[in-house]
């Protein structure tokens, strides 16, 4: 996988997202690190030439998460429909986004 040059020293994680990617089933890959370290640019980077549902955690109710969830899950899947469903929760609205 190339790396664009304002991109550089992550060609092992860009490998390892791009094998999990392509791997048959499911996983959870957490990222970590320090701050300021690029965590969210590697995920930005690795998922442009892939679908995408990219949410930023931040201090809200859950009530809010849920309801931007489905508002950029309705855009990524092109279902306007989507960003107006009534979820209470993760399951339900995670479950309403795999339907699509």
């Amino acid at each position: 996988m190339n790396t664009s040059p304002s991109f550089v020293g992550r060609r092992v994680e860009l490998e390892a997202l791009r094998e999990a990617y392509e791997t048959r089933g499911s996983a959870f890959w957490p990222i970590y690190g320090r701050r300021r370290v690029g965590k969210s640019e590697l995920i930005l980077h690795f998922s442009k030439p892939y679908p995408t549902i990219y949410l930023l955690g931040k201090k809200a109710s859950p009530e809010q998460h849920i309801r931007e969830f489905l508002e950029v899950a309705a855009q990524a899947l092109q279902e306007p429909l989507l960003a107006t469903a009534n979820a209470g929760d993760w399951k339900v609205a995670l479950d309403l986004v795999i339907q699509r």
